[in-house]
């Protein structure tokens, strides 16, 4: 055997020779302890006798990972092996790994597919990026194509970080040396608008939805649930799949008051199949506990009361049972939205942010990025040690949103009103003012930085007097 230095994990060239029965195939090793190994096999024939000594060092050298892959295997062939090892070490939950899976073959092997391992560099992979950004239409989760052809930006983006994935994974067994990938640079994503509503807003919203489902000429299905979830998102800035998710029994705890929702999982779409409640949300980190608002309270309490849904597992199920699809409400609220006539960024996620956006105004960072399960929670980890800890108390800005308030009367027009009763008021508010300058002066203080009560009950308080004689 020749002396040649081998490589960790490789081994030299397989010499055959006959023998009286057959053939013999001999292969020196290197394991990947560093210590070299020689292989020696006989088969019938000099192809058998070769193929067995290389299964042997294959084993021997410890890239047995390797399975049948070579650097001429295609890029096609190292995703499916990618795919399998992805699923069975579950380095991503199922629905992740399915759309990754799912972009891979919408994006990436029908353009570069048969490409060899060895083949694949950086310009490759850049021209591919580079296709993918030229306009064109969007495709369903059945792979149809809909709506106007616009540049897919954020589709080619996810495509790139799945390709570097499977490159990573030639990288591993030692395939290749380098991962072209991670060279090509994606597009700076574009400042996107965020569209949040504020508590009028929502109820319009709301009132669309009721509307549509209540209309005179009302045929297909009730979706009655439809008006229930968004109550749920806009009440709580849950996620769709989240809000779809809670459980009767589980996650509902009615004792307290107003009542605590638990985030335990969520619902996830697998194509071909019906939807499932998974037992995560969709972060680690998005296990929470929030406090509703007396409005949502009152709401669920009555939804749990009703006789179709006493025997619910979920708050909200299909007439057989089923979990309700993401997609299905996705679906519905389009078709509100056109019938109503309302802008397009009025999607499910929507209700989402105009949560955070009001309780982050009112309450600051630190309690929106809690009550929407953000991954990233640092400020908070210095005083929280668990996440499944009650929500802050932001149920007064959520209070808001209750789609039954009562909306303010119109302010009557002075032409209506006594003149007198206005300068009765006027002279009020001025004596008012006068005895607040004064308590200000005397605590050292400003009249704006007066508690709130004070400034009520002196203004209270000089009225009345005026008033009363």
């Amino acid at each position: 055997m020749s002396a040649t230095k081998l490589a960790p994990g490789s081994w030299g060239a397989i010499r055959c020779t006959e023998t009286a029965s057959g053939w013999r195939a001999r292969v020196r090793v290197r394991r990947l302890d560093g210590q070299y190994e020689d292989i020696r096999r006989t088969g019938t024939t000099r192809a058998r006798a070769r193929e067995s000594a290389l299964d042997a060092a294959e084993v021997a050298a410890g890239v047995t990972s390797a399975g049948t892959l070579t650097r001429d295997s295609t890029l096609r062939a190292l995703a499916e092996d990618w795919r399998q090892w992805a699923s069975a070490y579950g380095e991503l939950r199922p629905q992740t790994l399915q759309e990754q899976y799912r972009t891979l073959n919408q994006d990436v092997l029908p353009r570069i597919g048969n490409v060899t391992i060895a083949e694949m560099t950086v310009p490759i992979v850049e021209g591919f990026y580079q296709s993918l950004l030229e306009p064109r239409r969007t495709r369903d989760r059945m792979g149809r194509e809909y709506g106007e052809p616009r540049v897919m930006a954020p589709a080619a983006r996810n495509a790139l970080g799945v390709l570097r994935k499977v490159l990573d994974r030639a990288v591993i067994l030692g395939l290749r040396s380098d991962n072209p990938a991670t060279a090509v640079k994606p597009r700076r994503r574009a400042k996107k608008e965020i569209h949040a509503l504020d508590a009028s807003g929502l109820q319009a919203v709301r009132h669309a939805v009721t509307s549509y489902v209540n209309r005179d000429n009302r045929s297909g299905p009730t979706m009655k649930y439809l008006e229930f979830a968004l109550d749920l998102m806009s009440g709580t800035g849950m996620r769709i799949g989240e809000a779809l998710a809670l459980r009767s029994v589980d996650d509902i705890d009615l004792l307290a008051s107003p009542l605590i929702v638990h985030v335990t999982g969520t619902i996830v779409d697998y194509k071909g199949a019906s939807a499932v409640r998974q037992d995560l949300p969709k972060t680690d980190t998005s296990t929470r506990s929030i406090q509703v608002p007396v409005w949502l309270d009152a709401k669920i309490r009555a939804w749990m009361s009703r006789p179709e849904h006493a025997d619910n597992t979920l708050l909200i199920e299909t007439r057989t049972g089923r979990p309700v699809s993401p997609d299905r409400v996705q679906k519905n609220l389009r078709t509100v939205r056109a019938w109503a006539g309302l802008p397009e960024w009025i999607v499910s996620h929507v209700m989402r942010k105009s949560v955070a956006t009001a309780v982050t105004d009112e309450h600051g960072t630190d309690h929106g990025m809690y009550i929407m399960g953000h991954a990233d929670l640092r400020p908070l980890e210095g005083h929280y040690d668990k996440r499944r800890t009650v929500g802050y108390d932001v149920t007064k800005t959520l209070e808001t949103f209750d789609p039954d308030r009562a909306r303010p009367q119109p302010v009557p027009a002075a032409s209506v009103v006594d003149p007198e009763v206005f300068e009765a008021v006027a002279a009020a508010e001025a004596e008012a003012d006068a005895v607040l300058v004064g308590m200000a002066a005397a605590m050292g203080t400003t009249l704006d930085q007066l508690p709130d009560n004070v400034r009520v009950g002196v203004r209270a308080s000089v009225l009345g007097r005026i008033f009363a004689t």
